[in-house]
């Protein structure tokens, strides 16, 4: 009868036991899963370029991100504006007194350049296929980046 007695305990701290690992599992998968409504992480957000301003000079200081589509030739209104505004600060800073410094001579670089760029996140650096400098605008530009 003591035998009996001491094995439904040993069964019972062992079903207790299990019961405990379980919940144990169970809690630690759920904390390591995101909640149900942000299982899929949207893209991060278009992130304009920024530009510095030193006086009256403005100064390029992120290259100019857009939307991969527009890389082959097809932009909205918006696109043509930020591109226009994009532009029209490159060639003011190429126009200014104040030679580029290093990060933007890199930028600038970039962006009358026309080798493939890296698509991240579905976004790609605007060069020259979509920004279209003139041949005088680009004359203008590279002469400022050999000062």
């Amino acid at each position: 009868m003591i035998q009996q007695n001491t094995s439904r305990k040993t069964i019972i701290v062992e079903i207790v036991a299990l019961i405990v690992l379980a919940l144990f599992f169970f809690m630690s998968v759920q904390r390591g899963s995101p909640p149900n409504n942000e299982a899929d992480i949207a893209a991060p957000p278009f992130v304009p370029p920024v530009y510095g301003v030193y006086g009256n000079e403005r100064f390029v200081t992120l290259p100019f991100l857009i939307e991969e589509t527009a890389s082959q030739g097809v932009l909205s209104e918006e696109q043509k504006h930020r591109v226009n505004e994009f532009k029209k600060n490159v060639l003011a800073r190429a126009v200014s007194q104040i030679p580029f410094d290093d990060s933007e001579k890199d930028i600038i670089l970039a962006s009358i350049s026309t080798s493939s760029k890296i698509v991240e996140d579905g976004f790609v650096v605007a060069d020259q296929n979509i920004l279209q400098f003139t041949e005088n605008e680009l004359r203008l530009i590279k002469e400022k980046l050999q000062k």
